[in-house]
């Protein structure tokens, strides 16, 4: 389909979201919310602001 490269998968439940976000062709973010205490709009705001942190957290493998 040629739709380019993954950016965000988004699965919803009743009660929660599980927002995952890629960091690299090789890493993701994976969060899972409650929808009670969060909206999305926030989680992927956080995820976007943070993930260049959470990366450069992750041990790198050569």
């Amino acid at each position: 389909l040629k739709l380019g490269d993954f950016d965000e998968n988004l699965i919803t439940t009743a009660s929660k979201y599980i927002l995952t976000k890629a960091l690299t062709p090789d890493f993701y973010l994976a969060m899972i919310l409650s929808k009670e205490s969060t909206t999305l709009g926030m989680a992927r705001l956080v995820a976007r602001e943070h993930a260049a942190q959470v990366y450069q957290a992750l041990p790198k493998f050569e």
